[in-house]
């Protein structure tokens, strides 16, 4: 039996360039004192030279250990990188029995559980319904009326949201060819349409925009007196759809505006609840495959949801699905010089330990999962599920799904999207930042849009119907992407930034970024009250109980 990822014996090998095979890391685990014996043993293998460590390597170097520092005494002395006690007191859960090129076979537990795990919802079956997912339906090919008929999906959607009030709604070619009574009438009329341009002064601030419907386009002109009660909003963006309330012109080519009303999720309506008290696991952003890949942290929440660990066990044997917001694997080729900072380089392979590590868990668990923009699918949103061939290798308790997707939970909707869209929206608000993303995703739900700018870094794919329309409204809305976490209460739908099981990056170095990595969202179905529970120091630390 041997184990291949950093934070076992071989990655702590594979780290500084050795590979080691299974019987010589069976050899080292089985020592007294693993950390002690490896310790000592990488001078040795420093002056040996050899890359490929076997057990016949690690008894010459030691029969030979004299000898060698006798003849290469700066580099025996020569500091390594240190070994950190947590890499092998943190004891992973389960080993990983691989053939003789360390191809990974399947796992075996070495552990001996705190608890029996047992469903305590031995009535409720699992139901996974699908409200809408991109998989399957994908259509476009960028020609032009692709692209005229995303824009009239959005308009249409959103439109009929925002009439849900019935308030008389007048188009633009209306408004235009209308009569001079419509001028001279104190009643208010209503445009809806897409922003399709923003006017601001100097100083920045929006006095304007240009209003389009599928008549025509109309100027907006925001007063700069407060004239309503309320304080009419300026910070409108690209292709979002607004109501707005006003009058014309005597010439009917400007409308002085009154009101703007958004399409926002309905604060009043009531939450779908499942009948019975069953929990659903939020998490996102494993990054399996990169050398930044938390696996002690990852392994202690496996063992966790097996009965390993006492804290929290009257939550695991509740818990009927995990739901993973994307970048599941650390991808092959996402940025310049990636294979670098892989420590395993074969998409497949990071693809086939994951399933490795869903198959060891229990039986009555389901798994729903969403790509990212490190998963192998097209970078264009909405984004389909994992192809066919990778979904093949994993069992049949786990479901795929695209980016974003809505889906029901035992009659809970949820909205699960990856996140890419949170950079544009961080990019346009200087009020919105990656370390609170839950800001950027409560604009998403007041536009009921998850990226309405066009042409953004994000790329969109013109899909004949908008899929990023947010419609109906959700319970649960997951994220992820940043690298951060989050957990609040928007209007009634409990909003959840993922969390990441990939330590602090280069990339994230040089931005002065630090993550939030190895925290699980648990939720009750039942009443959405969510508990909070840190894995980073190996066992499960209840953080937060009904954020």
């Amino acid at each position: 039996m041997v184990e291949i990822m950093k934070g076992t014996i071989a990655g702590i090998f594979a780290r500084k360039g050795w590979l080691i095979n299974g019987p010589a890391t069976e050899y080292i685990a089985k020592q007294k004192e693993p950390k002690v014996f490896i310790e000592g043993l990488i001078p040795l293998l420093r002056i040996y030279g050899s890359r490929i460590i076997d057990l016949g390597t690690i008894h010459h170097v030691l029969e030979n250990k004299e000898e060698l520092e006798n003849d290469h005494p700066d580099e025996s002395e020569e500091e390594g990188e240190d070994i950190s006690s947590d890499e092998l007191e943190c004891i992973p859960p389960f080993t990983l029995e691989c053939d003789n090129e360390n191809k990974p076979l399947g796992f075996a537990k070495n552990f001996e559980p705190s608890f029996k795990v047992e469903p305590g919802y031995s009535s409720i079956e699992s139901s996974i319904t699908i409200d809408r997912d991109i998989t399957g339906k994908s259509l476009c090919e960028g020609e032009k009326t692709d692209f005229i008929n995303l824009f009239n999906s959005r308009f249409s959607k959103l439109k009929e949201i925002i009439q849900k009030d019935r308030s008389p709604v007048t188009s633009v070619a209306q408004l235009r060819s209308g009569s001079r009574q419509l001028y001279d009438s104190n009643e208010s009329q209503k445009l809806v349409g897409l922003v399709a341009d923003i006017r601001s002064n100097k100083e920045g601030k929006v006095y304007g925009f240009e209003l389009e419907d599928d008549s025509g386009t109309m100027i907006c002109i925001i007063p700069d007196e407060q004239k309503g009660p309320k304080p009419i909003p300026r910070d409108m963006v690209h292709d979002e759809v607004i109501g707005v309330m006003g009058r014309p012109n005597r010439k009917r080519d400007r409308f002085y505006v009154d009101g703007i009303t958004r399409p926002s999720i309905n604060w009043s309506r009531k939450n779908n609840l499942c009948s019975e008290e069953i929990y659903a696991v939020f998490i996102s952003d494993i990054h399996l495959g990169s050398k930044t890949f938390l696996e002690n942290q990852w392994m202690a929440f496996v063992k966790w949801l097996n009965g390993g660990f006492e804290s929290g066990s009257e939550l695991v044997n509740k818990i009927k699905y995990i739901v993973m917001g994307g970048d599941v694997a650390d991808g092959i080729g996402i940025y310049p010089n990636q294979k670098f900072d892989l420590d395993i380089v074969d998409i497949d392979m990071q693809y086939k330990m994951l399933a490795k590590y869903l198959d060891v868990l229990p039986e009555h668990i389901s798994t729903v999962i969403i790509p990212g923009n490190h998963d192998a699918v097209r970078p264009s949103e909405p984004q389909p599920a994992l192809k066919e061939d990778i979904r093949d290798l994993f069992n049949s308790r786990v479901t795929f799904l695209g980016n974003p997707s809505m889906f029901q939970l035992n009659g809970v909707r949820v909205l699960a999207y990856h996140g890419a869209a949170i950079d544009d929206w961080i990019t346009i608000r200087s009020e919105l930042n990656y370390t609170n993303p839950i800001e950027s995703m409560k604009q998403m739900l007041d536009r009921r849009h998850i990226l309405p700018m066009y042409g953004m870094k994000t790329p969109l794919a013109p899909e004949k119907e908008d899929y990023l329309v947010i419609d109906p409204e959700p319970d649960i809305f997951l994220t992820g992407h940043t690298h951060s976490f989050g957990v609040d209460i928007y209007r009634k739908t409990l909003l959840i930034n993922g969390s990441t099981w990939q330590s602090q990056t280069d990339y994230q170095k040089r931005h002065n970024f630090d993550p939030v990595p190895a925290k699980v969202t648990v939720v009750n179905l039942k009443d959405l009250k969510a508990t909070v529970i840190d894995f980073m120091n190996c066992r499960p630390e209840i953080q937060n109980i009904n954020a």
